[in-house]
């Protein structure tokens, strides 16, 4: 018989990859961190696409619109080619395609705290820059998990200032600062908050569908097996009884008259119910599955 009795352990469907962030146990920071990803994985591209045309668009607003003390057409490219890899993702080798979710935070880090950070520093902390700085900051609570959103916000702020003064001390006085922090910690606590809550939020769905999808599983169980044993008894009796009306029709004796044709595909019956059988066995498995669940959603 073609279905075997014996169901995968593996949910997926044959020859189908895991995406990032399924086999990673969600409560792990590595597992924070694919399963955040995973959420925005839909718009990586049309957000990489627009970071791409941005950076070097608000260059040309900055210099001929409104002209600011300090651009850097340099890093604002970086950034651009940063994003391009991103948009491109899908022509990525096999072997990398692991790698994506690690450039995706590196390209973030990059293009929002740090180059806004020395943006910021290098114009003497002006107010259209510290109110761009804000913005990038809610930008990235919307596109990453709460660990990554204090991550990528203290390196890249660190880095973005340590670079504003290796570049050239700022000529201004630095005390602006401290009272521009406050603002910036309340935007990061407050979205680290919000992600945090919304992560949880997600996981407790996650397992109020996996119970649903197990408690499922054992309610067909016991009619699924017995659908089957009903099929391998006809593999095992159908065949004669096939033969045996071949027989009495070729000898005349008055049986009901079928096509060939349909007596062959009668044959092939219990197979196919067996296989579906399977096949519904699988889906509820994955049902049950939290890792499923999260590469399906």
């Amino acid at each position: 018989m073609s279905g075997s009795s014996t169901y995968r352990s593996d949910p997926r469907p044959a020859g189908e990859a895991a995406r990032p962030g399924t086999d990673v146990p969600a409560g792990s920071l590595r597992g924070i961190i694919l399963n955040g990803f995973r959420h925005i994985e839909p718009n990586l591209v049309p957000v990489s696409i627009a970071g791409a045309v941005m950076m070097p668009a608000y260059w040309m607003v900055w210099t001929f619109l409104f002209p600011q003390a300090y651009e850097n057409l340099g890093l604002r490219l970086a950034g651009s080619v940063l994003c391009l890899l991103l948009a491109f993702r899908r022509r990525w080798p096999a072997r990398l395609q692991p790698w994506i979710p690690a450039v995706w935070l590196v390209m973030l880090g990059y293009c929002l705290p740090f180059f806004f950070t020395f943006m910021t520093v290098m114009n003497g902390g002006s107010v259209i820059w510290q109110m761009s700085t804000l913005t990038a900051l809610f930008l990235l609570v919307l596109l990453v998990d709460w660990f990554s959103l204090i991550m990528l916000f203290l390196i890249g702020t660190g880095l973005g200032v340590a670079m504003a003064l290796i570049t050239g001390p700022p000529q201004h006085d630095v005390a602006i600062y401290a009272e521009y922090a406050p603002i910036l910690a309340f935007g990061l606590l407050g979205g680290a908050i919000f992600n945090y809550n919304a992560a949880n939020s997600r996981a407790v769905r996650e397992r109020a569908l996996a119970e649903s999808g197990r408690a499922a599983g054992r309610m067909v169980q016991t009619p699924l097996m017995s659908i089957r044993t009903s099929a391998r008894s006809l593999e095992t009796y159908l065949p004669g009884l096939v033969r045996s009306h071949r027989i009495a029709r070729a000898q005349g004796v008055p049986v009901e008259s079928f096509d060939d044709a349909h007596l062959e595909a009668l044959l092939h019956v219990p197979a196919r119910i067996d296989d579906d059988c399977a096949e519904v066995a699988r889906r509820l498995q994955a049902l049950g599955d939290p890792a499923e669940l999260r590469r399906r959603s």
